[in-house]
Formats: C-alpha cells, structure tokens, sequence
C-alpha cells in the first residue's frame, strides 16, 4: 500500500509532510504553500481514497487508518522527527499520527482541524446518508454544490473513502477525541484557524494546555487558499 506523494526537494532535517482535507488532495491543497517553503523536503501526498491515492487498496478510512498510511509512506522514505501540517480531516490524521507514532513528528501544526465528533458541516452532511445513497446521489449533488477547485478533487475521490472517511471524522478516534490527543500532547503545537470562519471554542482549553492559537485574517476555512502568504508565515 502506497500514498501517492508528490517530493519537493529540500533539506531532509527539516522536511514537512503536508496532510490535506476531506475530499481534496495534496497538491492540490497545499501546492502553494509549499513552494513558498523552498528551504526544506515537502511531501504533499495524497491520502487514502483521494487523488491518485483512490484505488490503493485498504481495509478502511478511519483516522487510524489515514494515520498509518502515512506513517509507512514517510518510513518508506526513511523520515523521522518532521514538521506535520494537516488542514480539516487532515488535521485530525496529523494529531493521531503524534499519540501513534511520535517518532514521525516534531512539530504539530493544524489549520481548522475536526477536533470533536460531528465538528465540521461536510462530514457531518456526508454522514447522515446511507453510503450507498452518497455513492449513488449524494457526491453528485455535493460536486455541483461545491467550487471549483473543490468540485475538482471530489471528482477524483472514491466515493466510499469520502463517506467512510466522513463518517470516521464523525465518531473520532477509537478510545478518546482527537481534542483530547491535541491536549495531552508535549509537542510544539499550533492551531491556525480563518478570522471568517472565527475563533474556536475550545480556544481557552488549548491555550491553556500550550497550544499556540493563531488567526490568519480575512481567511475562511480554505485559509491556504484565500492566503497562502500568512499561511507561509506561520510555518515559517
């Protein structure tokens, strides 16, 4: 099994690897971004279902499992220690990623991610169909809803990895939140979120737990679109 994963070539011991949202795909997600990010080895893979990554074969698209495809595609490129940036669902795979495998991060950074169950209006629509009627109706009227840009990754998408992975977004990890891996965690940790979509609730809780909260201005949720600039700066 492996993630299709665009390289950016930099210096290994400050390589990112960046996580990108339910029903997009890396380069697409995080393309600019990461060209702004020269200095260092970018990997933008695309994650199970989504992309080019939507035949490779799985048993599943829960977070865990998002979070160990990653894992093995970064130990089949013999990285440790790396910056992660996830952006939605792909923020809630990167804070799963650091309680499964803490030797792949170092830094945590997570822009608007699915912290609690049913957090987040796409997954939660997603959801609340039967995954038959999504496969057979339902992404055709969220691809017509949707922009541009959007509509394109989601027609890329496997419709059964967009549900399941929404539904997944919905329930949460296994044993406990993905707010509460967030919380526990001892690593260097930011939370970025779009002063459009506003601050978030569990702001208080985070600072008080060291998490680094950081607006980008006349951002929405898409933050890395609307602007890449800030976004670049944060990471810097």
């Amino acid at each position: 099994m492996t993630l299709h994963t665009a390289v950016l070539p930099g210096e290994r011991r400050r390589a990112t690897v960046f996580l990108h949202g339910l029903g997009s795909a890396g380069v697409a997600a995080f393309g600019t971004v990461a060209a702004g990010l020269d200095d260092r080895l970018r990997l933008l893979p695309d994650l199970l279902g989504f992309g080019n990554s939507a035949d490779v074969p799985t048993d599943g698209y829960t977070l865990d499992d998002h979070a160990l495809a990653v894992a093995r595609m970064l130990d089949q490129h013999g990285l440790v220690g790396l910056d992660v940036v996830g952006h939605s669902m792909g923020g809630s795979i990167a804070i799963v990623l650091s309680r499964a495998r803490p030797d792949l991060v170092r830094r945590l950074t997570v822009l608007e991610p699915n912290l609690l169950p049913f957090d987040g209006d796409a997954s939660v629509e997603i959801a609340g169909q039967s995954e038959e009627d999504f496969a057979t109706q339902g992404v055709t009227s969220l691809i017509a809803r949707a922009d541009a840009e959007w509509a394109e990754t989601l027609r890329r998408a496997d419709p059964v990895a967009l549900h399941r992975s929404a539904v997944s977004l919905c329930v949460g990890p296994r044993d406990t939140t993905v707010l509460d891996i967030l919380l526990a965690s001892h690593l260097p940790r930011t939370l970025v979120y779009g002063s459009r979509t506003g601050e978030p609730a569990q702001s208080g809780r985070l600072r008080r737990a060291g998490v680094e909260v950081v607006e980008i201005p006349n951002a929405g949720h898409v933050m890395m679109a609307d602007e890449p600039a800030a976004v670049i700066e944060v990471l810097r």
